[in-house]
C-alpha cells in the first residue's frame, strides 16, 4: 500500500506494496531482522512494489538502500518474510527469497527528516530528472503548510511501509501480525500508519485488521489501532 515516506513524517505502505489484510496462503517460512546485508534486496523489492509515480522508486538503488539502512536500529526495525529452508534464510535471503518486508518502530519521522538532510544531493538530483513529479510533490507541501490545522497526534509508534514482491499470498498480513507482535512486546498501546485516501483496498484491510481513521493529511488518512 503506497505511502510517501519522504513526507517528512511517517507514512503507510500502498496497495501496489501490500496487502495488509488477514491470514492467507503462503509459502513464508520465517520472518526475521534485516540487517545491512539486506539493503540491497530491500531496494529491489521497493521497485516491484511501488509503482514509478512513487516518488521513492525514482531513486537509485544506493539512495533506497540508504534510506532503508535508517531503520535497522533500534527503536525501528525491519522484518523480512522470506521464502525457503530457515537454513538458508540464516544466511541471508536473495531477491527471489524475499516475499517482503515491513518498517516499522518509534522515532520514524526522525529518521526520515535525517535522510532528507543527509542525502539532499541526490534526492535534489532525482527531483530535476523528473521535474513534473517533484513539483506536485512540492505544491502538495505547500498546501499542507497553508492549510494546517491542529492535527490528532499520532502514535509513537508507527508502521512505516509494507511491501511485497507478489501481492494478495497473504505475505502482508503476515508482517502486520508481526509489526502488531513488537508493538505489544515493546510496550506500545497503540500502532498508528497513514494511508493514502485514494488507496481504498489497502484502508479496507486495515480497517478489517481494526485500525481506525483518526485524521486526514494532505491526500492520507492517519490510522490508528488500539493494542490488547
Amino acid at each position: 500500500m503506497s505511502s510517501r515516506p519522504l513526507s517528512g513524517r511517517a507514512t503507510s505502505p500502498t496497495a501496489q506494496g501490500a496487502e495488509a489484510g488477514t491470514a492467507g496462503a503462503g509459502s513464508c517460512a520465517l520472518i526475521r531482522r534485516a540487517t545491512a546485508g539486506d539493503l540491497a534486496t530491500l531496494a529491489r523489492i521497493h521497485r516491484i512494489a511501488y509503482s514509478s509515480s512513487h516518488f521513492t522508486a525514482l531513486l537509485g538503488d544506493s539512495a533506497l538502500a540508504r534510506y532503508y539502512s535508517y531503520f535497522l536500529q533500534d527503536p525501528c526495525e525491519i522484518r523480512l518474510a522470506c521464502n525457503g529452508s530457515e537454513d538458508r534464510d540464516r544466511q541471508g535471503c536473495d531477491l527471489e527469497d524475499v516475499a517482503g518486508f515491513a518498517v516499522f518502530g518509534e522515532g520514524i519521522p526522525d529518521r526520515i527528516a535525517r535522510f532528507k538532510q543527509e542525502c539532499f544531493s541526490e534526492i535534489l538530483i532525482t527531483a530535476s530528472r523528473h521535474p513534473v513529479r517533484a513539483a506536485r510533490k512540492s505544491l502538495r507541501s505547500v498546501y499542507s503548510r497553508l492549510t494546517r490545522r491542529a492535527e490528532y497526534p499520532p502514535a509513537d509508534f508507527l508502521l512505516l511501509s509494507i511491501a511485497v514482491a507478489v501481492p494478495r499470498r497473504g505475505t502482508g498480513g503476515r508482517l502486520l501480525r508481526s509489526t502488531l507482535e513488537a508493538a505489544r512486546s515493546r510496550g506500545a498501546g497503540s500502532v498508528g500508519l497513514y494511508v493514502n485516501a485514494d488507496n481504498i483496498s489497502a484502508i479496507n484491510a486495515y480497517s478489517a485488521a481494526g485500525f481506525v481513521i483518526k485524521d486526514f493529511r494532505v491526500g492520507q488518512y492517519y490510522m490508528e489501532r488500539a493494542l490488547d
